[in-house]
């Protein structure tokens, strides 16, 4: 009786997380996605999402010692990698954007430098090693983290490398004139890549004051772009019942995935418990014949 409660019980747990799943999940409209709109003019400055792109793994890029290396050679094995496209004397959008980037970064539980990387290559081609690297300074101060020196790539380019790596991610920015001064509209977007250098999710900031990125979101999007490979347990277990949905730019919860495994636990439940009984059958049913016997025989003899 208390194994048929307990399976009742893990049933009517699932049939009831079903429906709430069901009604979160929407389906995501094609070439959607969470953008800022009014952070740039349509047409001219703004991102086209590619999907599975691959970028450029031979493009020669600046390290901020003044190293020329290619973007292949900064990506390792098992490790995905957010890349940010803007530059570091941006007098706006990048100073926002880099203290929504080290927030996330500090709060999602992955190790920065070991289980992922940050590439932030500058759009400005007059941008020189020296501006990445005291960029990079204070970076690694904020962060306050062992790892966040190795965490952190802060790269300059020629304008032919530059517009390799942006039209390879569908990243579009302009040139502009401001009060006299020269600087860039540009989008606010995160991509995340894989180990191999394939975008597998773009990132927009979330409504708020400043600029935002969710942190889970972010998690997450590490996790799946690294095949599984980083990340704890209960997050690539967790990425089974989910679902990013690029209309919200979060995760939302997907009934289908979440039944089967709700099945699959159910199941193997269900097998620890009548396999032993199965493989010990013949020996339980002569000892229940046995005690079957004796209970009669007993109850006989109390009767005379």
């Amino acid at each position: 009786m208390r194994i048929l409660g307990f399976q009742t019980l893990v049933c009517t747990t699932i049939l009831a997380i079903v429906p709430l799943c069901r009604a979160q999940y929407k389906q995501p409209e094609l070439g959607t996605y969470n953008k800022p709109l009014e952070l740039y003019k349509p047409d001219e400055v703004g991102v086209d999402e590619k999907p599975g792109a691959q970028v450029p793994l031979d493009a020669q890029l600046r390290n901020e010692d003044g190293e020329t290396i290619t973007f292949g050679s900064i990506l390792r094995p098992n490790r995905p990698t957010i890349l940010w496209l803007g530059y570091y004397e941006c007098p706006m959008l990048c100073d926002k954007m880099s203290a929504g980037m080290v927030r996330a970064v500090k709060n999602i539980k992955l190790d920065a430098g070991t289980e992922f990387a940050v590439i932030q290559l500058s759009i400005n081609p007059s941008e020189v090693p020296a501006d990445a690297k005291a960029k990079k300074e204070s970076y690694v101060q904020k962060m306050g983290t062992p790892g966040a020196a190795t965490a952190w790539k802060l790269l300059t380019a020629n304008p032919e490398p530059i517009a390799q790596v942006a039209n390879a991610v569908g990243y579009k920015f302009k040139k502009v004139t401001v009060d006299g001064q020269t600087q860039f509209a540009h989008p606010a977007v995160l991509m995340i890549l894989s180990p191999e250098g394939k975008v597998t999710r773009y990132l927009y900031p979330k409504a708020a004051e400043g600029v935002e990125f969710d942190d889970r979101t972010m998690q997450l999007s590490l996790i799946e772009a690294s095949h599984g490979t980083i990340g704890s347990t209960v997050d690539r277990i967790l990425l089974t019942c989910l679902h990013y949905d690029p209309t919200t730019g979060k995760y939302t919860w997907v009934a289908v995935n979440l039944m089967k495994v709700g099945g699959a636990i159910t199941i193997v439940i269900m097998a620890s418990i009548l396999i032993p009984f199965w493989i010990r059958g013949p020996k339980n049913l002569l000892k229940w014949q046995g005690e079957t016997r004796d209970s009669k025989t007993i109850h006989q003899f109390r009767s005379t």
